[in-house]
Formats: C-alpha cells, structure tokens, sequence
C-alpha cells in the first residue's frame, strides 16, 4: 500500500502546481501517505521524505511539497518525528535546495534544529554540570544503574505547577527504581528551596532525587536540551542514553510501562544453546550460576538495560527448570529466590507474574517438598527393596527404612528412569528401595496424592538419599556418570 501511494504521489509530484484542484489532490495523496508512514521508523520516514521532494522537478512544486512534509513531522504527536523536522532543514531548506514561503520560516526551522539536534531520541545525553543546593559544581548526569527522569522547571510557571502535582502523585508508587533530577531554570533561592522541600518527602529506596540549578546559564543546557519553555521532563536509561523526550507525566508513565514491559517469551532455543555452552565446562551448581549471574547483572542491570536483564534472567531461569540433577536443582532456587522474588521492584508486570515470578514461585515451591535437613514423610509405600544380598518386595514406611538408602522414585514408560535402573549403584551398607508410581497409582490412588504432595515428582526419575535416622541428606540424584556420594555409595549429581 505504500508503495503504491509513493508512485502515485511521485507522479503527481512531476506536474506543476498551476490549477487549485491539483494542490487538492497532491494534498490528498500527501495526507493518506504520511499516514502510511505513521509505523515506519525514523531512518525510513527521512529517507522517503528525501525520495518525495527530490521527485518534484519543478521548483515551486517542490517547495511546496517540502513545506507540506515539514510541517506535517514538525506538528506530528509522535515523539521522535522532530528529528525528520531536523533532517529536512539540513537536508533540504538550509542548503537552499527548497524554500520556506518567508526568511521568518527558515529562521525559526534553523533555531529549532540548534535547539533540538542535541537530545534527539537514541542520542547519548549531553552532560551537564550544574550547582547544587550546597553551592558546589557537580555533573547532574552521572551512569548508573536505574532509569533517569531529567526534568526542567520553573516555581513561577503554571504548566510546571500542574506537572508537579502530577510528578508527586506518580512517584508516591514509580514503576521502577527512578532517579529524578530535577532543574531549576529560575534565579529565586527561595521559592527553589520551596520546591526541593515539597519533594523530599518523596525520596525512599525507590526514588532518589537530586537538585540542582544554573542561576547564570554557564551549563547552556538551553541549547543542549532546547529548554525555550518549561516544564521539559526526558527519560534516560542508565549509561544517559535518551528513550524519551517532550513527556509530560502520564506520556512518562506510559512509556516507562513499555519498556519495563516483559519481553514474550523466555526459554528460546538460541538462550538454550548459549546457557548450555556457558555452563558445559563444570558441574551445575550454585556458585558458577551466581557468578554468572552477576556478570550479567553488572553488565545490564548495572548499565542500565532492564529490559536485556529481565530476558537474560527469565532465560536462565527457564533453562535451568528444565535440567536434570541436584546442581541444576539448587541453582535453579538460588535464580528464584535472588534474582526473582527478592526484586519485586524489577518483576512487577502482569506479564512479569505469569512468564517468571509464578515459574519462580513454583520452583521455590517443589524444592521445599521434602527438603534436605527434614524428616522423610511418614508413608508406608510398596516396593523392590535392593541390597547387595538381593531384591524383594516389601511394604515400608520411608521414614523407618533403618539404613542410609536412596528411595528411587520411578514410572514403567519413563526412558531416562530405564537407564537409571540400569545403573543402580552396588554398594555395601546402602539399600535402594524402587517406587513404581504407575503401580502406586493403580493400587492406592490416595497414596499417588499424598506422594506428589510431599515430593518434587514433576521429573522422573526422582532420588533421593536418607540417613539410616530417615532424614533426607540429598536429593535429585543420578546414577548415571558415577561419583563417591556422602553415604559411602555412588551417585552424580548430574
């Protein structure tokens, strides 16, 4: 469709404006293809603007046709379509390629391309050292790890009285840890100390507000930020690159609950495959998945990139809730209690609830089902006890097996729990008792329940070793790869 829309309105771009009814119709075609342009992104709507007046041969036509598409990004409601406005003027009307009806135009497009061509979107800050409330200089600006809100005010201004109303109730509950600096734009040391006092009593472990003003415009951070009005609130990630400009409250709400939005999915193949060549050098475990886990942190969180921590996080998470064995188990928990439901300032989303914290919450859940330290619950089970002198059949309470012995939670169809019997461990003093679930299930329906209420039986199979007292000293055990286990036998934790 916009594609079509650009050849009709080149052709229509080659003919001259001599007729009214033309100009109509070129405004026609021009209004249904800037709203074709609405979506694209910012190097597109500029290179297509460029293809559009440079398809007008004749010169009044394409001055015409300039004007129209300045005009239309510089009065357009999407933040970011001033930086077409500036392209154009340095593209097109500064050089002297396509004119202005008035010099007074083109004065006023080359001041507001000085004022703005600073702090477009996507562009780093420009730092700003200004003066503090204590008299001293300082950078206003420094990298760090939460989201900025850089906001310039005036006591005097009207609008900016509203704004702090609004700002006030907003950081009563922010989305996210915020810094918020504030700028005074006026010279009244009174009414600024007014100001600073009204928001201290907003200033907690969420926000964190700093004050500060340039009485004598030394910084120019007029030019810098294009402060020709107040109030003029930015929103900036961690390491000062800007995400958002021109927002009033609400505008910074919204876009704050975009970006912290969580991304769709987690547990991708390609996450998959990185984690599991990060991680294919040792043993799973909770030391190597903590120090990898805070190289990631300090290289998004810290930085200021949420978002890519959130992702890197949650995949991590997925992944390790899909690997075997008590290394993987434990880092698993470690994920969900440090780094999920220890933050509920980072998992805050709807999204962040169904896709993270409830798979957090579930592991934290299935790992405290008969957890090490504890007492094997008291249920009298039947199955094949083995020793070294032999199996049998037998009927015993778990917690009264009288010897240090792995209780090997098995199904009849499960492939893996096969190579597990496979490999039982042949071990002096050491007995294995064999739980088939699929008989417990046929014989005794509300024992299968009270099985899956006390175990963590979402994978099979499930092992678990017990001193001779029945107090559980391991669990999500394998037999596989063999390595000395604490009761003398042998087990991998793999």
């Amino acid at each position: 469709m916009k594609r079509c829309l650009l050849l009709i309105l080149t052709v229509a771009c080659l003919l001259p404006l001599r007729a009214q009814e033309g100009r109509e119709a070129l405004d026609a075609r021009l209004t249904e293809y800037f709203a074709a342009l609405e979506q694209e992104s910012l190097s597109v709507k500029m290179e297509e603007a460029d293809y559009i007046i440079a398809s007008c041969r004749e010169q009044q036509t394409r001055d015409y046709v300039a004007t129209r598409v300045y005009r239309h990004f510089l009065e357009s409601p999407l933040m970011g379509d001033e930086a077409v406005v500036i392209h154009l003027t340095d593209t097109w009307f500064a050089p002297g390629k396509a004119s202005f009806p008035s010099e007074l135009d083109l004065m006023n497009a080359r001041i507001f391309a000085d004022f703005n061509r600073h702090s477009l979107l996507g562009l780093d800050a420009p730092p700003l050292r200004l003066q503090r409330p204590e008299g001293d200089w300082a950078e206003a600006l420094p990298e760090g790890e939460r989201l900025k809100v850089l906001l310039f005010h005036d006591t005097d201004c009207a609008t900016c009285k509203i704004e702090h109303v609004l700002l006030r109730q907003f950081l009563r509950r922010p989305t996210c840890p915020l810094e918020v600096v504030a700028v005074y734009t006026g010279s009244d040391a009174a009414a600024w100390a007014g100001y600073r006092q009204s928001m201290a009593e907003l200033e907690g472990p969420s926000v964190h507000i700093s004050h500060y003003w340039d009485p004598e415009l030394a910084s120019d951070y007029q030019m810098l930020y294009g402060v020709l009005q107040t109030p003029r609130m930015f929103l900036l990630d961690g390491r000062n690159v800007i995400l958002g400009r021109g927002l009033d409250t609400p505008a910074l709400q919204q876009l704050l609950e975009r970006l912290l939005a969580s991304p769709q999915t987690y547990g991708s193949p390609e996450a998959d495959e990185l984690f599991a060549r990060l991680f294919e050098a040792a043993p799973l475990g909770t030391a190597p998945v903590r120090e990898v886990a805070d190289l990631l942190e300090k290289q998004t969180l810290r930085q200021g990139n949420m978002l890519m921590y959130k992702q890197l996080t949650g995949d991590l998470l997925y992944w390790l809730s899909t690997e075997r064995g008590e290394g993987a188990k434990q880092a698993a928990v470690y994920v969900a209690d440090s780094l999920v439901l220890s933050r509920p300032d980072i998992w805050q989303t709807r999204s962040d609830s169904l896709q993270v914290v409830g798979l957090a919450r579930m592991t934290r859940d299935l790992w405290d089902r008969a957890a090490i330290g504890s007492v094997v619950p008291a249920l009298r089970v039947k199955g094949t006890l083995v020793r070294p002198c032999g199996q049998r059949k037998v009927c015993r309470r778990l917690d009264r097996l009288r010897r240090p012995s792995y209780v090997v939670f098995y199904s009849e169809g499960c492939g893996t729990c096969r190579e597990e019997l496979a490999a039982l461990p042949a071990v002096r003093d050491t007995a294995v008792l064999l739980v088939d679930l699929d008989a417990v299930a046929r014989q005794n329906p509300a024992l299968s329940e009270a099985l899956l209420d006390a175990f963590d039986l979402s994978v099979l199979p499930h092992i678990v070793l017990l001193d001779r007292k029945g107090v559980i000293l391991r669990k999500y055990l394998s037999f596989l790869n063999k390595e000395t286990g604490p009761a003398g036998g042998s087990v991998s934790e793999g």
